[in-house]
């Protein structure tokens, strides 16, 4: 095995970690902008949601802590002393070279990550979004402005199904059933009672093909398959959540 080999082991760890950190900044600042809207403060609720992340961040960390260390055993099998000395300064959480790796992947892109950036227009909507709805929506559009186009599909696919269940519940009683059926069960019962039109319809089933198409198969989703989920889940958001 090569060293090559060897250390995209500690990095595939590295990047779990920087992704974990990211996705709870996101949803830190999805809160805090929630909060905001209604005139409050972090310190004016209890963030049962963000606690939750927070607590889930750290059962990742240790686990990934122990993946990296196991990536460290097997990186020093075979080389002499010098080699070993040199790879056992990485760190579990060493900070520089975390934010080396991010700042490296994040600025050869960012000439990609502008112009994706200005492929997004600009969400109004008529009243508010429920918070569960809006993190996924936010995650979505950043998946997308950072390149990664299948997740970009399977986080709109997700964020429409939010979306469509919070509608139903408010539209029909029993809102116990929506939780348990599939999104395309969801959606044909909406397209029978009324309760989406013809429109979210046809969109909803688009992006559910779309995101089940990149979690499926080995075809990885492009970046117009992408742009165009984010625009149908733009769409089916107004269509729901208009007053």
């Amino acid at each position: 095995m090569t060293i090559f080999s060897k250390k995209e082991q500690v990095i595939n760890v590295l990047v779990k970690l920087i992704n974990a950190a990211s996705k709870l900044d996101a949803l830190e600042r999805a809160e805090k902008t929630s909060l905001e809207a209604h005139g409050l403060s972090p310190d004016d609720v209890d963030h049962t949601s963000y606690n939750a992340a927070v607590k889930e961040l750290g059962e990742m960390r240790n686990e990934w802590g122990r993946e990296l260390e196991t990536a460290k055993q097997n990186i020093t099998s075979g080389f002499n002393k010098e080699t070993i000395a040199l790879l056992n300064k990485i760190e579990s959480y060493d900070a520089d070279v975390i934010q080396e790796y991010y700042l490296y992947e994040t600025y050869s892109n960012l000439p990609n990550i502008v112009s994706r950036s200005e492929q997004i227009k600009s969400l109004y909507i008529e009243r508010d979004i429920p918070l569960c709805v809006e993190i996924r929506y936010r995650e979505a559009t950043l998946c997308y402005i950072h390149g990664r186009f299948d997740a970009c599909c399977a986080m709109c696919r997700s964020t429409i199904e939010m979306a469509i269940k919070e509608n139903c519940k408010q539209k029909v009683n029993q809102s116990e059933q929506f939780e348990k059926g599939s999104l395309r069960e969801l959606i044909d019962f909406c397209a029978k009672y009324n309760i989406l039109d013809g429109m979210c319809v046809r969109l909803a089933r688009r992006i559910k093909d779309r995101g089940n198409f990149s979690i499926h198969t080995e075809r990885l989703a492009t970046e117009e398959e992408a742009l165009e989920s984010i625009r149908d889940m733009q769409d089916i958001l107004r269509g729901i959540f208009r007053r």
